[in-house]
C-alpha cells in the first residue's frame, strides 16, 4: 500500500498546488508547495502527509495536531503549525472548492492527454 501510493500522494500535492494557483492565485500555490516539503514528513503515514500539508498551506489553515483515540490523547505533529488552528464551515467550504478544482484539474489534463494520443 505505502509503495503503491508513493507518486500518486506526491503528484496529488501538486494538483493541489495548482488547483490553488488557478483558484486563488501563486501565494496560495507557493504556500502550498512549501507546506508539503516541509510538513508532509510529520504525519505517520509516509503518503496522507502530502495532500494533507498541501491543503494546509493552501487554505493557510493548520491540519492534524493531537486528537483523541478511545479517550486517550495521541499526540501528533500539526501539518502548518502557523496556520489558523480556529476553522469553521467557511473552511470546508473553501476545502471543498479547492477540491472541486482539482478534480477538474486532473480531468482535463486527462482528456487533454487523451485527445493528445
Amino acid at each position: 500500500d505505502d509503495l503503491a501510493n508513493w507518486l500518486p500522494a506526491r503528484l496529488s500535492a501538486l494538483l493541489v498546488a495548482a488547483a490553488a494557483w488557478g483558484l486563488s492565485g501563486m501565494a496560495s500555490a507557493r504556500a502550498s508547495v512549501t507546506v508539503s516539503l516541509r510538513d508532509a514528513g510529520l504525519h505517520r503515514s509516509p503518503n496522507a502527509g502530502w495532500p494533507e500539508a498541501a491543503f494546509a498551506g493552501a487554505l493557510a489553515i493548520a491540519l492534524g495536531g493531537p486528537r483523541v483515540y478511545a479517550s486517550e490523547s495521541v499526540p501528533q505533529a500539526w501539518l502548518n503549525a502557523a496556520g489558523r488552528h480556529e476553522l469553521d464551515t467557511v473552511d470546508i467550504d473553501r476545502a471543498l472548492k479547492l477540491f472541486g478544482y482539482g478534480c477538474f484539474s486532473l480531468w482535463a489534463a486527462g482528456a487533454l492527454a487523451v485527445v493528445a494520443c
